[in-house]
């Protein structure tokens, strides 16, 4: 059967598939895959940034006022209810009946909340509640968004269809010999490090770590750091520096492979010189969650679709002041692969 390609405007694809994906971790199927359900959560969490914005610009003696306007939350979690609480009443009562070893309990979220949620947590506002931040934390990520890096992840797949190939064979070899899990995962390594080259070149900024002096503070060199005084690390310059890397300003997608030797090379490790996840003590705890979620994505995808760039060049990057994102107009043309 033939199917015909169909041109897509990446940035309005990335937040439905990270939220579709998210979702399949933290309520299951098949809410997962509700058009309603994704849709309340993308809102409500571009509804929660708007308001942190106008926050932001309010003076707080003004914050009661402002906040008789602000409505959006309650309407979210009256929604969320909507959905969540046939699910959760559903678990309870086969709970009830058979305990927490029953053969209904999904290996989700939802279900580690009901199960271990104590007598206050456990009322349905609190578990919607509880369902629509970790909406909010896996979409909004500041260091790691999701969205935006898997959009650059994909432009530079389709301006580079030489590392398709060796993409596909990696993951039809490891599904054809075990099922879709964190240790198949684990194995891809080529996956992996496509996504970490693309990090590395096409991150989120020019800086990382931002942080504010609490007080004087004296180097072992004896530069002095005052109270108030912001500091942060220049992640764009280290990660294209020719001292950390060969041709840094070349994307080479298995560069970390060939780095580890052919060896097993992660996403998340951090080091002083790839700071997309920040590094010692500050390094983000989520990013163990948004490796395995950009892996899936793209081990999915090449899996299952040819992808193509009809404009042959890579869209541009977007600037704002220090904060760099995937060009929102930026098209792409997919097919699904026959079976």
């Amino acid at each position: 059967m033939h199917v015909d390609w169909v041109k897509l405007r990446v940035s309005e694809l990335g937040t439905p598939i990270v939220c579709r994906t998210s979702n399949c971790i933290f309520v299951g199927l098949p809410l997962c895959q509700d058009p309603g359900y994704i849709e309340l959560n993308r809102k409500s969490t571009l509804e929660v940034v708007q308001t942190g914005i106008l926050l932001n610009l309010t003076p707080k003696v003004l914050f009661p006022v402002v906040a008789r306007f602000v409505r959006h939350v309650p309407r979210s979690i009256a929604r969320a209810m909507h959905c969540l609480v046939p699910i959760i009443d559903a678990q309870r009562e086969e709970m009830g009946l058979h305990g927490k070893s029953s053969h209904y309990n999904q290996n989700d979220f939802l279900n580690w909340l009901t199960d271990e949620a104590n007598e206050e947590e456990s009322s349905h506002r609190n578990l919607a509640l509880q369902i629509l931040t970790v909406n909010f934390a896996a979409i909004t990520q500041p260091q790691a968004d999701i969205p935006q890096t898997f959009t650059q992840v994909l432009y530079d797949l389709t301006t580079r269809p030489e590392c398709m190939e060796p993409l596909r064979k990696e993951v039809d070899e490891i599904v054809a010999h075990s099922e879709w899990s964190k240790d198949s995962l684990d194995q891809m390594h080529l996956i992996g490090s496509f996504i970490r080259e693309s990090q590395r070149l096409n991150g989120l900024g020019l800086f990382s770590m931002l942080r504010r002096a609490r007080r004087d503070f004296t180097f072992s060199n004896g530069i002095i750091i005052p109270v108030g005084t912001q500091v942060t690390t220049a992640s764009y310059s280290l990660q294209r520096d020719s001292a950390n890397y060969a041709d840094p300003n070349d994307f080479d997608g298995f560069r970390f492979t060939k780095l580890a030797g052919g060896k097993r090379h992660a996403i998340v490790p951090t080091k002083g010189t790839f700071l997309a996840f920040r590094h010692g003590k500050h390094a983000y705890p989520h990013r163990f969650f948004a490796a395995v979620e950009m892996k899936i994505m793209l081990a999915y995808l090449v899996m299952n679709y040819d992808v193509k760039i009809e404009a042959g060049f890579r869209p541009r990057n977007i600037w704002i002041a220090e904060t760099c994102a995937p060009d929102p107009a930026g098209e792409l043309t997919f097919r699904k692969r026959a079976p």
